[in-house]
């Protein structure tokens, strides 16, 4: 239209009025295109700076976390590291990962099902898997590991894309996750440690049993025994024999025998052949002792002044006493039977019969086997906590302590019943003795949210906000909660479709492309119908 006007308008001055009007439109249309075009350049910086600058992810942080939030570069874990920050060095320390390893380590994407499946994760909470195990770190309290096959593919492109620092340590590969800072390691036999020479103390022979009876002025014949392993051609030992009394530890005489050889290298045993006289010439209890020494006496070897490597004799008229055992008289007090329960490793080892276990009680629906069930919003649930002392002997100032820190994203403590919680979300009550085959039980009350929070899981811990409350405490107690809409849709659609930064930048610069071009095009006619009034006005 516009150019059959400009065709006519020699033949029709008449038509320079109608130039005019589509001037002034075109000048409007222009200022109109130049708005657009700016906002669309605005939209194509702000997704520059998206590529330069990409978002962190606002969820992240977890309270199973070793670092809360985890890094974005293997540098950020190695600074983490060398300040210690949260404890960071002493874990790795722990699983035998030095800082140096984290820094001589390389970066790329894992499989959680890598190494046969073999890898085990650590992280802050407990969350009952099969094959979990509990360390104490001193200085960071207890931390958790667990089979990485027990999360499922919880990284994205199904259990493909976990972005991870992986180096090697004097324990073997590990691998640092980047979202959590967690570490994952080869659950692999421990590599033995090279072979050193060992000696030990093994037997002290005597002419008369252990613990007799014998008559005054009787005389006591010893010979002292030694076992050595990977030993060197020609290794001697030294052989120190003590008379003591047996009810003040008084040393009444000494004899020594330097210098006895072993039979053979390697494997073998070092043997007194001159017999070692000692005279008792006065009643009481009395005790023989070897020591062994070695490398010219310089060292000690183990086992010695115990076990086999210690006699009694007793020189009085009465029977001589044997101390019996105090769980079972039929036993010596020395037997390695006599100990408060089968599970104990010694007669001290008295934690070892206590028998942990949790059950939780839905006073609001009056459920009182909460296990397994589902919670509705604002229901009150008390948690039990016992520990049975299984054994013979009373426990002294025990404490219980439980993490609560998954149970905390659903629900408020309305009641610790006595006890505190730290930082770490551990509740902690007064330290109390356990008497023998009595239970000591603890209680924990809480509320379920009100409305139940619709937070999204973790990135780094599938385990967090699942809609569940889940606690260990010797077993395992899970407690649901209805779902929602929100939740429900975040289970199925696990990820969004990867478009990447790269594609919208595409898009955003192909729009700014074309409606430049279509602001740069209204400018050119304008600019042009005023060329046409200027020379139509000079009579050009």
């Amino acid at each position: 239209m516009l150019n059959r006007l400009l065709k006519n308008l020699p033949f029709n001055p008449s038509l320079i009025h109608q130039v005019a009007f589509y001037a002034k439109r075109l000048h409007q249309e222009s200022s109109i295109r130049r708005l657009g075009f700016v906002f669309m350049a605005l939209t194509l910086i702000v997704q520059v700076f998206a590529v330069v600058a990409p978002p962190q992810p606002s969820l992240a942080a977890s309270g199973n976390d070793i670092i809360p939030g985890g890094f974005s570069s293997q540098a950020e874990a190695v600074s983490r590291c060398n300040t210690n920050a949260y404890g960071y060095a002493t874990v790795l320390n722990y699983f035998g990962v030095s800082c140096q390893d984290l820094a001589n380590g390389s970066v790329r994407r894992m499989d959680y099902s890598e190494y046969s499946g073999q890898l085990r994760s650590v992280g802050r909470y407990p969350y009952g898997f099969s094959g979990e195990q509990s360390h104490y770190i001193g200085g960071v309290g207890t931390i958790y590991s667990r089979p990485m096959t027990s999360w499922g593919a919880h990284c994205y492109n199904d259990g493909k894309g976990c972005m991870a620092v992986v180096g090697q340590s004097s324990r073997g590969v590990f691998m640092v996750l980047f979202s959590c800072g967690n570490l994952v390691y080869i659950n692999a036999a421990p590599t033995p440690p090279p072979a050193v020479k060992a000696i030990a103390c093994s037997s002290l022979i005597m002419n008369v049993t252990s613990g007799s009876k014998v008559p005054l002025n009787s005389v006591i014949g010893l010979r002292g025994q030694a076992n050595g392993t990977n030993l060197p051609p020609g290794e001697l030992v030294d052989m120190y024999y003590e008379f003591v009394n047996g009810v003040n530890g008084w040393v009444l005489g000494q004899q020594k025998a330097l210098g006895v050889p072993f039979g053979s290298a390697g494997n073998s045993t070092a043997t007194d052949s001159t017999l070692r006289t000692f005279k008792v010439d006065q009643p009481g209890h009395y005790k023989f002792r070897l020591i062994v020494k070695y490398d010219g006496s310089s060292k000690e070897a183990s086992g010695n002044a115990s076990g086999d490597c210690v006699r009694d004799v007793y020189v009085e008229t009465a029977p001589p006493v044997i101390p019996k055992c105090e769980y079972n008289p039929a036993l010596p007090a020395d037997s390695p039977e006599c100990k408060p329960c089968t599970e104990s490793q010694d007669k001290n080892d008295t934690t070892a019969c206590l028998v942990l276990s949790k059950t939780a009680k839905n006073e609001t629906q009056n459920i009182s086997k909460a296990d397994g069930t589902t919670a509705n919003a604002g229901d009150t649930i008390t948690y039990d906590l016992s520990v049975k002392n299984t054994g013979k002997e009373k426990v002294k100032k025990f404490v219980v302590e439980e993490s609560i820190g998954d149970i905390l994203e659903y629900a408020d403590v309305i009641d610790y019943h006595g006890g505190k919680k730290d930082d770490n979300n551990i509740v902690r009550w007064p330290a109390k003795d356990i008497d023998a085959k009595a239970t000591l039980t603890q209680h924990l009350t809480v509320k379920t949210k009100n409305p139940i929070p619709n937070t999204p899981a973790s990135a780094s811990n599938p385990g967090s906000y699942d809609m569940t409350l889940t606690n260990v405490y010797g077993n395992k107690v899970t407690i649901k909660l209805p779902p929602t809409v929100i939740k429900t849709t975040e289970q199925v659609a696990t990820a969004l479709p990867n478009t990447g930064p790269g594609t919208n930048m595409l898009i955003a610069f192909a729009l700014t492309a074309v409606v430049g071009y279509f602001f740069a095009r209204s400018r050119l006619m304008a600019k042009e119908l005023e060329i046409v009034k200027a020379d139509y006005a000079s009579g050009a």
